[in-house]
C-alpha cells in the first residue's frame, strides 16, 4: 500500500481478511478492516474507507480497542475528504473516547497498537479537510509535536502536507506551494514513497483552479515531477 502497488495491497489484504475470518476472532477481523480502509482513502473511492471502517467498528462491538478506534479515525478522515463535516466531526469525538479508554495500554510497544501520535495523524488529515482554520492550525501543530525528529517513518512529512492542504483551502497558496515542496524536497529519496506523493497531489488539487501560475506553483509542480515510480496496478490522481 505505501508503495502504491494498489493490485499487490488489495490481494494481501484479500489474504488477511479470509485469514482472519477463519479465526472467528472479532478483534482480529476488526483490525484488518480498519487497515484495509487505508488503501481506498489513498488511492479510491474515500467512502471505501467509510464502509470498512464502518464494519470494523461493528466486528468489534464499539468496545475500545485499537481497532475500534483507528477505524473511528478513518471513517472521521474519509467523511471530512467528501464534505460531511458533521459526520467528521462526530466520528472524530468517537475516536478520541475510544482512544482515553485505551491509552494506558496503547503506548506503541506492539505492532499495531493505535497511539496518540496515530491518532492526532488522522485528526490531522481530518482538520486539514474541515472550515475551522484556527484549530486545523492547532490540530497541526499538535501532530508535529508528537512526531519524533528524527522518525523513519513518513508522519511528519504527511502532517506537514495535511498543513499545506488547510493553507491551500484557506486562499494561502503561495505557503501551501512553498510547504509542500519543501516538504517533498527535504525528504530523503528512499521515504519519497507514492503515499507522499498522493498527498502532495491533494494539495495542488485543493489549489484554485484560476490559480495563476508563478515561482511557487512552478517549483511545487517540479517537485511533484520527482514522483516517477511505475509500479503495476497503481492509479495516479
Amino acid at each position: 500500500m505505501k508503495l502504491g502497488d494498489v493490485r499487490q495491497a488489495t490481494a494481501w489484504y484479500g489474504t488477511a481478511k479470509t485469514a482472519a475470518d477463519d479465526t472467528g476472532d472479532p478483534y482480529l477481523r476488526a483490525l484488518v478492516r480498519a487497515h484495509e480502509a487505508m488503501l481506498p482513502y489513498y488511492y479510491g473511492d474515500p467512502t471505501e474507507t467509510v464502509s470498512l471502517a464502518r464494519e470494523a467498528q461493528a466486528l468489534g462491538r464499539a468496545k475500545p480497542s485499537s481497532p475500534t478506534a483507528l477505524a473511528a479515525a478513518a471513517e472521521a478522515r474519509a467523511l471530512a475528504r467528501i464534505g460531511d463535516h458533521q459526520g467528521a466531526i462526530s466520528s472524530l469525538t468517537r475516536a478520541q473516547r475510544l482512544f482515553s479508554q485505551i491509552k494506558e495500554r496503547n503506548n506503541g510497544a506492539l505492532a499495531f497498537d493505535f497511539t496518540e501520535q496515530r491518532l492526532y495523524l488522522y485528526m490531522s488529515g481530518t482538520h486539514a479537510y474541515l472550515p475551522d482554520l484556527q484549530r486545523a492550525e492547532a490540530v497541526h501543530d499538535a501532530a508535529s509535536a508528537l512526531c519524533h525528529p528524527t522518525s523513519p517513518n513518513i508522519d511528519p512529512a504527511l502532517v506537514k502536507l495535511d498543513r499545506a492542504a488547510t493553507f491551500a483551502r484557506n486562499s494561502r497558496e503561495a505557503e501551501a506551494c512553498e510547504l509542500a515542496t519543501r516538504t517533498l524536497l527535504e525528504l530523503p529519496a528512499e521515504q519519497r514513497t507514492t503515499i507522499v506523493f498522493v498527498r502532495a497531489r491533494d494539495v495542488r488539487s485543493a489549489l484554485p483552479a484560476h490559480r495563476q501560475r508563478n515561482r511557487a506553483l512552478n517549483t511545487f509542480e517540479e517537485a511533484l515531477a520527482l514522483d516517477t515510480a511505475t509500479i503495476p496496478g497503481r492509479r495516479n490522481a
